[in-house]
C-alpha cells in the first residue's frame, strides 16, 4: 500500500511539475511577446515621427517655393505693367505724330 501512495504520489508530483512548467512556459511566452510587442510599438513611433519631420519638412519647402513663384510673378506683373505703360506711351506719341502730320496737311 506504501508503494502504490508512494507511485501515486510521486506521480502527482511529476503532474504538478509539468503543469508547473508549463504555465512557467505560458508566462515566459507572454513576456517574451510582450517585450517584442514595445519594442514594434516603440519602432512604429520612431518610423511615425520620422515621417512626421520629413512631412513638416516638405511643408516648409512647398511654402518657400510658393513664397518664390508669388514673389517671381509679382515681378512678372510689375514688368507687363511696365511694358504696358510704355506701349501706351508709345502709343500716344505714335497718335499724336499721326494727328500732326494729318491734320497739318
Amino acid at each position: 500500500m506504501s508503494a502504490e501512495l508512494s507511485s501515486i504520489i510521486s506521480v502527482a508530483v511529476a503532474i504538478t511539475g509539468v503543469i508547473a512548467s508549463a504555465i512557467g512556459g505560458i508566462f515566459a511566452y507572454h513576456k517574451f511577446l510582450m517585450k517584442n510587442l514595445e519594442n514594434v510599438r516603440k519602432e512604429f513611433y520612431k518610423e511615425i515621427t520620422k515621417l512626421k519631420e520629413d512631412s513638416d519638412k516638405r511643408d516648409d519647402e512647398i511654402k518657400e517655393s510658393l513664397k518664390e513663384i508669388k514673389e517671381n510673378m509679382d515681378k512678372r506683373d510689375a514688368e507687363f505693367k511696365e511694358g504696358l505703360k510704355e506701349m501706351k506711351a508709345d502709343l500716344k506719341e505714335d497718335l499724336k505724330y499721326i494727328r500732326e502730320k494729318v491734320f497739318t496737311n
